[in-house]
């Protein structure tokens, strides 16, 4: 079971702003364990959340996790990298309006074929820890399946 946030104050003793944190040797490797655990738990909480929204947005919601896992530093990912990411089918349309009316993302429409997709940092910068974390700690729905693909394949 993961470890919760208040668990993870109280294990280290965070709340005290008069005992100096101090950790020493595998106490720190403790902590950066537990600190991406507890990460790991709010991509896992973001994801459904965006599963929830997906059902009534077309996977808007999914689709800005994929385009902040996938865009680094500012960069640019076109519509079938994303497609992959969140293993659509080629024939499955991406619903990036909503996306778009609330700013969140910028589509750059190289020709008809090819648009580039990437977050709106400028409107919105909370989206840089949002993207940091994802590109942490959230896995793509490909992502997981490689990963059981390579598990099957070890046994």
């Amino acid at each position: 079971m993961p470890l919760s946030y208040s668990s993870f104050i109280k294990k280290y003793n965070l709340n005290d702003i008069t005992t100096p944190l101090s950790l020493v040797g595998t106490q720190k490797v403790d902590f950066v364990n537990d600190f991406n655990s507890l990460f790991k738990s709010l991509c896992t909480v973001f994801d459904k959340f965006a599963t929830i929204a997906s059902e009534k947005k077309a996977r808007c919601c999914q689709t800005l996790m994929a385009i902040a896992k996938l865009c680094l530093n500012g960069s640019k990912i076109n519509k079938a990298g994303i497609m992959k990411a969140l293993k659509l089918g080629k024939y499955r349309e991406l619903d990036l309006e909503p996306l778009k009316e609330h700013e969140l993302i910028t589509i750059d429409k190289v020709n008809s074929n090819l648009h580039l997709l990437g977050l709106n940092l400028e409107k919105n910068p909370d989206l840089k820890i949002f993207s940091e974390i994802i590109q942490e700690y959230w896995q793509t729905i490909n992502d997981n399946s490689e990963d059981a693909q390579k598990w099957m394949e070890t046994k």
